[in-house]
């Protein structure tokens, strides 16, 4: 997985890019706002960066590319190896 956080864009988010590596649209995206960034113990790219997931949440196109939009760490829950 993909993590980037682009604090001088807008709304600052995070992203985690699941899947396909980005420009790809064929991957997931699952964006957390700079707003959010607090409710998560650790920032969020370094939390998640090479992790498997399972994210819950709405999932919605945006530009073509599915994503899900993440205000909590309770929505995101790392997969381990049996």
């Amino acid at each position: 997985m993909r993590t980037y956080f682009a604090k001088k864009t807008g709304g600052s988010p995070t992203f985690l890019d699941i899947g396909l590596p980005y420009p790809d649209p064929g991957r997931l995206n699952v964006i957390i706002w700079g707003r959010y960034r607090d409710n998560f113990p650790q920032p969020p790219e370094r939390m998640y960066y090479q992790k498997t997931v399972c994210v819950s949440g709405r999932i919605e196109l945006y530009q073509g590319v599915a994503q899900i939009e993440v205000r909590s760490p309770e929505q995101i829950v790392e997969q381990t190896a049996p």
